[in-house]
C-alpha cells in the first residue's frame, strides 16, 4: 500500500528505517542486561542510512503523511521480527522450521486479504510465473534472514541490510541503463564504506571472543 501511493524513493527510504529500529532495540536490550553497546557499529548504522537517503532522495507531502507513518510501522514491525528470529536463532531453533512457519502464516493472510482486496482468483496468482518467481527469492531470501539473524550479531546483520540498494543500483544500471547522480554516488560510497567498517569490526569481535575462548 505505501509503495502504490508513496514516491518509490521515500517509500523505501522509510522501510530502510528498519536498521535504525534494530539498532534502537539492541541499545535498550544491552543497557537492560547491563552490557556495553557496541557504539561503532550503531555509527555505521547511522552513516549507512545517511547514505540511502543520499541515494533515494526521499520527499513527502502533506497528503503522504498517513502512507509515511505506515512505511516507518512497518519498518519498526520488520525490525521486531528480526529480533525475534535473532531469539529463535539463540535457542536453536531449525531454520526450516522457522521458515516453514513464517511462509505458512503469510500465506494465510495473504489469501483473506486476497478474498477481500484482489480482483484476480486464487488460481489466477498461483498459476503466474512472476508471482511465483517472486515467491522463490522470497522463500531463499527468507532463509538466508533467518540464517543470519540467527547466527550474526543484530548491529552488523543491520548495518548490512543496506546491501540491497546496491544490487538494485547495480541492477538498475545493468538493465535500465539507469545512471547516478553525482550526490548519489557519493551515498553509494559511504554504505559501502559503513558496511566494510561493519564486517571489520564483526569479524575483530569475533576473533576476540575466539580467542579469549
Amino acid at each position: 500500500m505505501t509503495v502504490q501511493h508513496l514516491q518509490i524513493g521515500t517509500a523505501e527510504t522509510l522501510f530502510y528505517t528498519m536498521p535504525l529500529f534494530v539498532s534502537l532495540f539492541v541499545i535498550i536490550e544491552k543497557m537492560r542486561l547491563g552490557e556495553r553497546t557496541d557504539w561503532v557499529l550503531v555509527g555505521s548504522v547511522l552513516c549507512g542510512f545517511a547514505g540511502i537517503c543520499m541515494v533515494l532522495q526521499p520527499s513527502c507531502g502533506s497528503h503522504e503523511l498517513p502512507y509515511a507513518v505506515l512505511a516507518v510501522l512497518s519498518a519498526i514491525l520488520a525490525a521486531g521480527s528480526a529480533m525475534f528470529l535473532k531469539r529463535l536463532g539463540a535457542a536453536g531453533e531449525p531454520i526450516f522450521r522457522t521458515v516453514f512457519w513464517f511462509s505458512a502464516a503469510s500465506l494465510v493472510i495473504s489469501a483473506v486479504a486476497e478474498a477481500f482486496l484482489s480482483r484476480a482468483s486464487m488460481k489466477d496468482l498461483f498459476t503466474d510465473p512472476m508471482l511465483f518467481a517472486v515467491g522463490i527469492c522470497t522463500m531463499g531470501a527468507q532463509l538466508a534472514q533467518t540464517l543470519g539473524w540467527g547466527r550474526g550479531r543484530p548491529l552488523l546483520c543491520a548495518c548490512l541490510q543496506f546491501s540491497a540498494i546496491l544490487f538494485a543500483v547495480f541492477f538498475g544500471w545493468l538493465f535500465f541503463d539507469e545512471k547516478l547522480e553525482s550526490f548519489a554516488t557519493v551515498g553509494i560510497v559511504i554504505i559501502i564504506a559503513a558496511e566494510l567498517a561493519a564486517a571489520v569490526i564483526g569479524l575483530r569481535s569475533r576473533a576476540r571472543r575466539g580467542s579469549s575462548a
